[in-house]
């Protein structure tokens, strides 16, 4: 298949907007703790993802792949207590492996599966604290 420059641009600028859409209206839904991204940055709807989010003041954590390194050095200690929300742009193979080691911690990941981010092969979800959310709904 054979895409010109401007289906290219069509799909980034789509991609750009649900972005940011995404991102700016979970940013404000939150309360005190601001959501932090994070996004895989081999496909440009993660990477214009990171940049919406950046322009917002969020927090971002970028991976290639396979996020376990990531998880093991940056993520595992700072989501072992309640914090905000994180937003993630990713595979759902990337998504199903963070669930399964945030689960350990306490977390549990909702997949929007309305979202349209522009790639068919990413997944938006929201990975919040359990006990926060059950705390909320008391």
């Amino acid at each position: 298949m054979r895409t010109d420059r401007r289906t290219v641009l069509k799909m980034a600028t789509a991609a750009s907007a649900a972005c940011a859409a995404g991102v700016a209206g979970a940013a404000g839904a939150w309360g005190p703790a601001p959501p932090r991204v994070l996004y895989d940055d081999r496909f440009e709807a993660g990477r214009a993802f990171a940049r919406v989010a950046r322009r917002e003041g969020l927090e971002i954590f970028g991976f290639s792949g396979d996020l376990t390194r990531l998880w093991r050095d940056r993520l595992r200690g700072d989501w072992a207590t309640p914090a905000g929300p994180v937003i993630g742009l990713t595979t759902p193979r990337a998504m199903l492996c963070l669930q399964q080691l945030a689960m350990e911690q306490g977390w549990r990941v909702m997949v929007d599966r309305n979202a349209r981010v522009g790639d068919p092969a990413l997944l938006r979800w929201t990975l919040v604290w359990r006990r926060g959310v059950a705390a909320r709904a008391a």
